[in-house]
């Protein structure tokens, strides 16, 4: 009677799977940039430390972060708040 292996069977492979998942693990938070940075400064309520890295890619023209910047003008979330013409 012949044995076939099944590819669950193969212990090199779940080495080489696992150690693949461990090392990308490692480098998500060093691939973390600004918008990052800034988008979990936000959602964390630090407003004044998310403004710094976001401003710029606003600046970019990112529209998802010209949203965020606005709603934190809207809202007065880590920026002076102006009353004027409300």
């Amino acid at each position: 009677m012949v044995q076939t292996e099944k590819a669950t069977d193969m212990p090199g492979l779940k080495c080489i799977l696992l150690t693949s998942i461990l090392s990308l693990n490692c480098i998500v938070p060093i691939a973390a940039g600004p918008l990052e940075d800034g988008l979990a400064a936000y959602h964390k309520g630090e407003y004044a430390t998310a403004l710094s890295p976001l401003r710029p890619l606003a600046d970019q023209g990112l529209a998802d972060v010209q949203n965020t910047l606005g709603v934190m003008y809207a809202n007065g979330q880590g920026v002076p708040q102006s009353y004027v013409g409300r």
